[in-house]
């Protein structure tokens, strides 16, 4: 199952520089996309096995990286 996705990262700090006398107020907000895919195999209907693999791409020079993730489903 292919996905795909994008939003904004609020970094949450708010800083305050003093540069000659004055105050420079600055907010860090960057972009965000994701794109990836993954599988899940069912062994009874209520437990499955499941891995993905997703990259995501940062507003930034060097931000890119990639997630795999494996683990185990159970279905109530």
């Amino acid at each position: 199952m292919p996905f795909a996705g994008g939003g904004v990262i609020f970094e949450g700090s708010h800083g305050d520089d003093l540069v000659d006398r004055d105050f420079h107020h600055h907010h860090d907000t960057r972009g965000m996309g994701q794109f990836g895919g993954g599988f899940e195999f069912r062994i009874t209907p209520q437990l499955g096995i499941i891995n993905d693999f997703s990259w995501n791409v940062l507003d930034g020079p060097r931000d890119d990286f990639g997630m795999i993730r494996s683990g185990i489903r159970f279905a109530f």
